[in-house]
């Protein structure tokens, strides 16, 4: 995608038959890379896909790396619009400055049961320490892993160093000065877990 305050792109999926498979009932995942640290992409749902006004935001997102691919997960359950296109749409309406972001492996799924947490924020950072909060929408218990780089979120498990919480936020703490961490969270719905975000 390539994106300025004065040009947008736009990619549709088909468009969805909503009588069978209503878009408040999906979830949309897919890849994204950026080139800048300051580039990001809308995920939304338009009713005409020739007509940019009826793009309507469900989600803006921004990868946390340059550079590298990172995996989202939009659902669209909040959903109350009549739009039949779920859209991607690259607009840079914060700067004059040009963006490029790429996008792979997209994926419309039904809604799962135990949906992922969103709006993941770091604070509070330290050589050895960091605070993570997130909205859990109606989960009520999380599971939560920091990896360092250069290993996987299984290692960490077998590691013993996934956490269970049961608020929407964690004091990371006993974290390796200088090592670059990538923190996952999941919903835990007891028989059901969400996917890693």
């Amino acid at each position: 995608f390539y994106g300025t305050s004065a040009y947008y792109s736009i990619a549709t999926l088909p468009t969805i038959d909503v009588t069978q498979v209503p878009i408040n009932q999906t979830m949309l995942s897919f890849k994204i890379r950026k080139t800048s640290a300051n580039y990001f992409i809308k995920v939304g749902v338009m009713s005409d896909p020739q007509d940019y006004t009826t793009f309507e935001e469900v989600a803006e997102l921004s990868p946390m790396m340059t550079n590298t691919w990172e995996e989202f997960h939009v659902p669209f359950n909040n959903y109350t619009g009549n739009g039949t296109y779920i859209a991607f749409a690259c607009y840079n309406d914060h700067s004059t400055t040009t963006m490029n972001i790429s996008l792979d492996d997209v994926v419309l799924d039904a809604l799962p049961a135990c949906l992922p947490p969103t709006d993941l924020t770091v604070s509070a950072i330290t050589q050895s320490s960091a605070d993570l909060t997130w909205d859990g929408g109606t989960a009520s218990e999380f599971d939560v892993v920091a990896v360092p780089a250069g290993f996987t979120i299984d290692d960490m498990i077998a590691d013993n160093q996934l956490h269970t919480v049961y608020t929407n936020s964690i004091n990371l703490t006993n974290l390796n000065t200088g090592t670059h961490y990538t923190v996952y969270v999941r919903a835990n719905c007891g028989l059901d877990t969400g996917v890693w975000v």
